[in-house]
């Protein structure tokens, strides 16, 4: 059994964490990463790193330094190396879909689980950029990790301050520099995280706020809208349906991701916004239609309603769906655009709908045997009392030739009365 004198520090660590390591120094970053990687293998896991400004001769180094025989690790498979220019930069470019495959893989080859660790500096390569890396940690998100830890690395010398930023609201542990943040207090889930850069693409809009944001990616500098670009990322990666209405042409348009959900062709359309809302469960259409109006007249800040749409085989499915208004007549205040998300709720409905079934049969039940036991109460207390009297007028007979069998019987049935 290996051992790592430095095993406890983090040892809360586990299955399901996506931590970002923010480092100031390289002393930080090998301190953390040899604990890390040394963590995995003592609990029998299949551990992949995939590194650059600490490269793999000398993280194999200073494994060995800490009594690891890393050759070994690697030569049987449980531990791979490699650079960002095999794993980011290279033909396949982002590895997101195959981190599930490898979780799989390992689980097959015998081990626990799988634990991986990344550097981000690949983002800062010319072809490649920001606007990529937080879509990528954002699909990273995603994944399941049920069997998985990862570990995203940044230096907090090289990216820019916002970056750093977002990230820190998109991983749910945190290693800054050497010191363990767990829960990570400025982690903020997919949905608060949509809603809150709607917010922010709304305001914007609304007040003429339209900047946009420079920053270096190697040697070329790329102008964009920001929030808009990481709300398509959080969107996409989340698999939600997205809603654009334009209330001038009354046209709505629907991604390729709530079509289908709905069981259509998987391709974008643009439909007149009656037609989608015919598609509502007329028991849900009133009530949504009102707080759709409350939104466009500012008397409700956003909306926010679970309702059923009719699929293409005509079954009812539950959504939730989210929107703002994004654009103002800057004179009249009359809203113009508005968008949002459609979220799938089908599942947790259908969880809702079983517990309160199982409620319902418990309530039904319970009062069942209050009713029962009422009725029972008032007969008993009558046979009860009539057991009473005869006590009393056989104790006032006591020298009659039946008492014996009158006490047995009397005993009786006052024991079948307390039973009852």
């Amino acid at each position: 059994m290996v051992k790592n004198d430095l095993y406890n520090e983090y040892s809360s660590i586990g299955y399901g964490d996506h931590i970002c390591l923010f480092y100031a120094t390289i002393e930080d970053y090998k301190y953390v990463a040899i604990n890390y990687i040394i963590d995995g293998l003592i609990n029998n896991n299949k551990v992949v790193c995939v590194v650059h400004e600490y490269p793999k001769d000398l993280l194999i180094q200073d494994l060995i330094y800490k009594n690891i025989d890393a050759n070994k690790f690697i030569n049987v498979g449980q531990l791979e190396i490699f650079s960002i220019n095999d794993k980011y930069l290279g033909e396949n470019g982002f590895v997101i879909s195959n981190w599930h495959e490898k979780q799989q893989s390992a689980i097959n080859e015998g081990y626990k689980g799988i634990r991986v660790m990344g550097e981000a500096i690949f983002a800062l390569h010319e072809d490649y950029g920001l606007d990529k890396l937080m879509e990528y940690e954002l699909k990273c998100n995603s994944i399941d990790r049920d069997k998985q830890v990862a570990m995203c690395i940044y230096n907090k010398k090289e990216f820019p301050e916002y970056v750093l930023e977002d990230m820190a609201h998109k991983h749910s542990v945190i290693i800054n520099e050497r010191q363990l943040i767990k829960p990570n207090p400025y982690f903020i889930g997919y949905d608060k995280l949509v809603e809150q850069y709607m917010k922010k693409i709304a305001m914007k809009k609304h007040l003429s706020l339209g900047v946009s944001n420079k920053y270096p990616i190697g040697t070329n500098s790329i102008k964009k809208n920001r929030e808009a670009a990481i709300l398509k990322h959080v969107i996409s990666s989340t698999g939600d349906g997205v809603w654009e209405w334009d209330l001038q042409t009354t046209k709505v348009f629907l991604n390729e991701s709530f079509l289908r959900m709905l069981g259509y062709p998987n391709k974008e359309v643009i439909v007149e916004s009656k037609r989608l809302l015919r598609l509502v469960h007329p028991e849900d259409s009133f009530a949504f239609r009102k707080q759709v109006e409350e939104c466009f007249k500012q008397e409700v800040e956003n909306i926010d309603y679970e309702l059923r749409i009719k699929d293409a085989k005509g079954n009812w499915v539950w959504f939730n769906i989210r929107g703002t208004v994004t654009e103002r007549d800057d004179v009249s205040g009359e809203a113009l655009k508005a968008v949002g998300v459609f979220i799938n709720i089908s599942e947790k409905r259908k969880i809702k709908e079983e517990l309160d079934l199982k409620n319902n049969l418990d309530k039904i039940k319970t009062d069942y045997f209050t009713n029962l036991s009422h009725e029972l109460r008032t007969p008993l207390n009558v046979i009860f009392g009539s057991l009473q009297l005869q006590n009393m007028y056989m104790k006032n007979d006591a020298s009659s030739e039946y008492i014996d069998k009158y006490i047995k019987i009397h005993k009786r049935m006052k024991q079948n009365c307390y039973r009852l």
